[in-house]
């Protein structure tokens, strides 16, 4: 997917550059909007509202601390300028000027879906770049998408598979150099992971099924970030 978004910016002879997915359907006026915002606010990036089309019944267990897996995005009635890392955007519904994107750099190609791979980050990855320049990132709610959500994505398997390998592409992604470690794995990851594993026990004991599910999701993360990093220690430590 990143490789396929960087060839349309380099194709690409507008000013703006506006993304969506494959599986979206786009308000009537969600171009116009778009370009509302980015006169209005002089923005170098904006983004707006995503939202579900289920295909199926939401389970009882998915939360809004997981709905953002479903590249689903809902931050209220009223445009803003981004001012906190917790309003960050998805690649489904997103518009940048392209000289703001090849000023921070396009599309980090270790990230994001490859093939029927669940990889994901790139466009988090964006986020964090427009935002570590001072770029201008904008909230427009009438910028708005439908995302269809299938059957098969509702489900907890879908889930875990997710979080282990959106922790193995973070663990190829990230950068650790300098940090102290055990066979490849970050001690500030074990210490967050054994955070979690806590917070996953309290809330078998404890907690709804929101707040468990959350929790064990986390954990698979971890998990396949822990194992990528003790492959890749493993790989150089052996060629």
């Amino acid at each position: 997917l990143s490789y396929a978004r960087n060839a349309g910016v380099a194709a690409a002879r507008g000013e703006l550059l506006a993304f969506t997915d494959d599986d979206v359907e786009v308000d009537r006026r969600w171009l116009v909007s778009l370009l509302e915002a980015f006169e209005r606010f002089d923005a170098d990036c904006v983004y707006g509202k995503i939202l579900p089309r289920w295909l199926g019944p939401k389970p009882p267990w998915l939360g809004p601390q997981l709905t953002c897996n479903l590249a689903l995005l809902d931050h209220g009635e009223q445009p803003f300028v981004v001012s906190s890392e917790a309003h960050r955007f998805f690649g489904a519904n997103v518009a940048v000027r392209k000289a703001a994107l090849i000023a921070v750099g396009t599309f980090n190609e270790q990230l994001g879906r490859r093939g029927n791979g669940l990889g994901s980050g790139e466009d988090t990855d964006l986020f964090f770049r427009l935002r570590a320049q001072g770029r201008r990132i904008v909230y427009q709610p009438e910028a708005t998408v439908t995302h269809t959500v299938p059957t098969e994505r509702l489900t907890r398997g879908y889930f875990r598979r997710w979080h282990l390998a959106d922790g193995r592409t973070w663990a190829q992604a990230l950068s650790v150099n300098g940090a102290r470690s055990v066979c490849g794995i970050p001690l500030w990851t074990v210490r967050e992971f054994l955070v979690v594993a806590g917070r996953f026990a309290g809330s078998l004991c404890a907690g709804g099924p929101q707040a468990r599910m959350a929790n064990e999701v986390r954990l698979f993360y971890y998990l396949g970030f822990c194992g990528e990093r003790m492959r890749m220690w493993w790989r150089r430590a052996t060629h």
